[in-house]
């Protein structure tokens, strides 16, 4: 059963009003070679007490600073290097679960380099700042800011470890207390990783204490089974605690995960139930408990696609681009029947990248513009695989494309030939939805995921039918009486069709069958459909692309 996460954080969370701390007990998860282990606060102190024979009861930045005064400083920040394995550890499954989270800024008293590596491994551009020079220098709206506050091994000289270190923090570090103390003014901090024993947090609460006083705000401390004492004790030092249940069955790397993806799942259904205010004309309406439970099941993408005509385009923002963005991509999606939507479309509050995310999530297909290599771009197409989401991409040349995506289908264009680019793109969507979608539609079922197929084989069934619209567009004009083409759904457009005679009167059932499956297979509190179902919408869509287009649908 998953633990109830207090609805007051998700919010912040969801409004980027959270300030995550992560500490010394979250490297605990990294992946280490067998035999080795990353020590903690009093790992490290136990270490130094051992090689320097000192009172291993002292406080750890007391032992460092005795090891300090015994054999000096470089030896003190080396013997840091070997007990962290610096160059044997990576980042686990709970470093990139929690990389994936939409933050704009992350503090971290840690001096491994397993965030930034986490960030790294998914491709999420993200800028480290080190020291108070570094301080100005925060990324965009896209870009997570790592701060390290207290150094890190590739910055030895802003190492924070000592009683000596710990003593001139305020004077040493100016900047970085203010800006720690200004976050924390209108954000809730959230500390993974600490233990109320942790110098650390004890040493980060008494910077917020020296600059807010009693205008400190309640944060937020993830523990594991803690006691009702334990969580009391936390509320007196104005911390709730968020208590994570283990057993034999759910360590504490299970526990962490979980919490993580429950909290991706709440932003990203409010952001979804967003894009579809949003853009209502590009969406089947669909209840938040449906779309939550779509987002559950294997196969959400398929299932959300076909609910949707939304076409999330990824590209860079400048002159050059908008012109690529109207000229070519927003003309050729709209040809398609599909509603294109970039990220500075968006206009509300929350956090820009877990919108984006929700956008693509979605959307039926992505068109994704990789020339020039921008990070921004390349994490976005990184996203929409991740959510398995189909997505085309283009490039003015085959040398702008990343080597890890010359394996996909990619468009190239050339802007002095628009109207070839606009017809390769067009072609390149109509086969996507077409023909494609039918083949998907079979391996979703062979592996016995129903609402998928039959989600796939829905989209490929429309855009049939709206192939035959267009066909038909001068005839039916009279009929729609103004209205668009592109806003008609699978039963209408049979309806019309149907009318004017170009679909057979004793096919409408058995299409009509397939549009009530379809409906079956995206709403929930409908009675599930069966493979049988599955295998006949598969069936009556091919026959219905033979008979009606045959070869020539560019689907095909």
């Amino acid at each position: 059963m998953h633990m109830k996460i207090p609805k007051p954080l998700l919010d912040d969370i969801k409004l980027g009003k959270c300030l995550p701390f992560i500490g010394a007990g979250f490297s605990l998860n990294c992946r280490a070679p067998a035999g080795l282990k990353m020590p903690d606060w009093s790992g490290l102190a136990e270490t130094w007490a051992n090689e320097a024979d000192i009172d291993p009861k002292l406080t750890p930045p007391k032992i460092a600073s005795l090891y300090e005064r015994r054999f000096g400083r470089v030896q003190l920040i080396e013997s840091i290097r070997r007990a962290l394995h610096a160059d044997e550890i990576e980042p686990g499954d709970v470093h990139r679960n929690f990389a994936s989270l939409s933050f704009e800024t992350v503090y971290t008293t840690n001096f491994d380099l397993l965030l930034e590596a986490a960030y790294q491994e998914i491709k999420k551009p993200f800028r480290s700042l080190v020291g108070e020079r570094q301080m100005p220098f925060h990324g965009g709206p896209l870009t997570t800011n790592i701060v390290k506050m207290h150094g890190d091994l590739r910055h030895e000289e802003h190492i924070i470890v000592t009683e000596e270190d710990f003593n001139r923090y305020l004077e040493d570090y100016p900047v970085v207390a203010t800006h720690l103390s200004a976050m924390l003014i209108t954000r809730t901090g959230l500390f993974l990783g600490y233990s109320l024993s942790d110098p650390n947090f004890q040493h980060i609460k008494e910077v917020v204490r020296s600059r807010l006083g009693k205008f400190e705000r309640m944060a937020y401390i993830v523990q594991f089974d803690a006691s009702t004492s334990d969580t009391e004790k936390m509320l007196q030092l104005n911390l709730h605690t968020i208590n994570l249940k283990t057993s034999e069955k759910k360590s504490r790397v299970d526990a962490l995960i979980e919490f993580f993806q429950d909290i991706q799942m709440y932003a990203e259904t409010h952001e979804a139930s967003r894009i579809r205010e949003l853009r209502p004309e590009a969406f089947e309406p669909l209840e938040k408990d449906t779309l939550l439970k779509t987002f559950k099941m294997e196969g959400s993408a398929s299932v959300l696609a076909s609910s949707s005509s939304l076409c999330f385009v990824i590209m860079p923002f400048s002159a050059e681009y908008d012109l690529v963005y109207h000229q070519l991509i927003k003309p050729a999606a709209e040809t398609s029947g599909l509603k294109v939507l970039r990220a500075d479309d968006i206009y509300s509050p929350g956090v820009i990248t877990e919108q984006i995310r929700a956008a693509i999530h979605q959307s039926r297909i992505c068109i994704a513009d990789v020339s020039g290599k921008n990070p921004n771009v390349l994490y976005e197409v990184g996203i929409a695989h991740t959510l398995d989401k189909t997505t085309i991409l283009l490039s003015q040349s085959v040398e702008q494309i990343p080597f890890d995506l010359r394996a996909f289908r990619v468009v190239l264009y050339d802007m002095k030939k628009i109207k070839r680019a606009r017809e390769n793109l067009v072609s390149a969507i109509q086969k996507i939805l077409g023909g494609r979608k039918l083949v998907e539609a079979e391996e979703l079922l062979q592996q016995g995921n129903v609402k998928a197929a039959i989600a796939e084989a829905s989209i490929y069934f429309e855009q049939a039918l709206r192939e035959l619209i267009y066909q038909n567009e001068s005839r039916i004009a009279n009929i729609l009486r103004g209205r668009s083409p592109e806003r008609l759904g699978m039963g209408q457009m049979l309806e019309y069709l149907s009318k004017l005679g170009v679909v057979s009167k004793n096919d409408a059932p058995k299409i009509l069958k397939c549009v009530e499956l379809r409906n079956r297979a995206v709403h929930y509190g409908l009675a599930e459909p069966s493979i049988s179902d599955a295998k006949l919408f598969i069936e009556v869509a091919s026959e219905f692309v033979e008979k009606y287009l045959g070869k020539d649908f560019n689907g095909k």
